[in-house]
């Protein structure tokens, strides 16, 4: 149907028209394209089960175009008057549900930041609270008179905290594409173990074939 209204499209465009203003100026909608179809979709897994499937609306092709005309022309009016407020972010151009999130940290950001410094961070420059830690013990276990049997960590300010994360959650997808494979530290599903795992097979391999190996380790401070 859709296609064949392309096609006929330069023949049905002046009555289409014509109609869709009517249907604005008289504020009528016809009954039979509230119209709609509705069929089950299957998701995954039993097909048995009701629950796998998910429902969706076929509607009239004509009542979705009367749909679009009447957004285009509403959405038009509300951008050339400046009806829409900054903060709507759903179903405008150039404007999305991420940008809302990024824009809601940033804004409790900033306020942490002036709440709790007096502040702003235009400057470009940490707050000297921000850098520094408060280091305590924690026991582990065993004797708690032998040092070896605690471990001490370090507590940091909460708003250079979340600096530190929307800073790594920036940088991370580009680091990403340059970081090298032998990088298991700090790389997104690579782990040590990983590393000491290969280092252990290069270990077998060499001993095996009877090979003389030389291992460095570098410590970068």
């Amino acid at each position: 149907m859709t296609k064949i209204l392309k096609i006929s499209s330069p023949f049905i465009i002046s009555p289409l028209t014509y109609t869709c203003n009517r249907m604005l100026s008289t504020g009528t909608f016809p009954d039979r394209l509230k119209f709609s179809e509705i069929q089950p979709i299957y998701k995954k897994v039993d097909k048995a089960l009701i629950t796998n499937y998910r429902p969706i609306s076929l509607l009239p092709v004509f009542s979705k175009i009367f749909e679009k005309f009447v957004y285009k022309t509403l959405y038009h009016h509300l951008t050339s008057n400046n009806i829409l407020v900054k903060e709507q972010f759903g179903f405008r151009c150039n404007n999305s549900t991420e940008i809302a999130i990024y824009t809601l940290i940033n804004n409790i950001l900033s306020f942490l930041i002036v709440s709790s410094t007096g502040k702003n961070m235009e400057g470009g420059e940490d707050p000297e609270d921000w850098e520094e830690g408060f280091i305590i013990k924690i026991p582990k276990k065993g004797d708690l008179s032998n040092c070896n049997t605690w471990r001490v960590v370090t507590l940091l300010s909460i708003p250079s905290k979340i600096l530190t994360r929307i800073i790594l959650n920036r940088i991370q997808n580009t680091v990403e594409q340059h970081l090298r494979k032998e990088q298991a530290g700090f790389h997104e599903h690579q782990i040590c173990i990983v590393l000491i795992n290969t280092l252990r097979i290069i270990l077998e391999q060499s001993i095996e074939w009877q090979a003389i190996l030389y291992v460095t380790f570098i410590d970068f401070e």
